[in-house]
Order: C-alpha cells, then structure tokens, then sequence
C-alpha cells in the first residue's frame, strides 16, 4: 500500500541590486523556478534572505548591516558553510530579533564596516 505524501514547495527569498533604480529589488521564487535577470540592469550579486527578522520585524538579508544591543557591535551578515554570521564569527541565530536592529548594508553603506 502507498502512502500520499504532500510537500511543500520551499521558498526562496532574495534580493538584487538595480542599477537602474539604484535600490534593491525584491524576488521570492519556489525551489525548482528558473529566474533571470539581466545583467546590464542587475548586479551580479544576489543577496539571499535569512529567514531571521531584525526588532523592526525587517527581513535579515545577506550584505545586511547590523547592529546587535547586547555589545551594541556592528557588523555584515553573510553566509559560510551552511551557516549564517553576523561579523567575523557570530553566529546571527544566536541572537534575539529584539537585540538585533539593521542599520544598513554592504552595497550602500559599506563604510559602516570598514
């Protein structure tokens, strides 16, 4: 006897650079969606979502700048061996939304974390 079983289509969030506008453009797409995106209008670089909100309830995003209340540092997500971090080493899921506030990003502000 088989079983059904249903599965829900994961989404994927992220954001490109626009050159035309000069601001982010913001996609979802379901696992298994083509996109395309022209490279004379869009930035190479894709800025994938973290899944983790700042205290304002923003969507956390790679490239995003942070600043966390409990050392009151700052620093730039990324993304690094199927982990996200927030600065050098931190792990940003270590992390409360209340102590984390976004205050920038790489792309327009990278001076923040020069």
């Amino acid at each position: 006897m088989s079983q059904k079983i249903v599965a829900k289509m994961t989404e994927i969030k992220f954001r490109a650079w626009d050159k035309v506008s000069q601001g982010f453009v913001y996609f979802t797409v379901k696992l298994g969606d083509e996109v395309f995106l022209d490279p004379t209008r869009y930035d190479e670089e894709l800025y994938l979502c973290t899944g983790l909100h700042d205290k304002a309830d923003q969507e956390i995003y790679g490239g995003d700048i942070v600043r966390e209340s409990i050392t009151d540092g700052i620093g730039a997500v990324h993304y690094e061996d199927g982990t996200w971090y927030y600065g050098e080493d931190d792990f940003i899921a270590n992390y409360e939304a209340s102590d984390l506030e976004i205050i920038g990003n790489t792309r327009v502000n990278p001076s923040l974390v020069e």
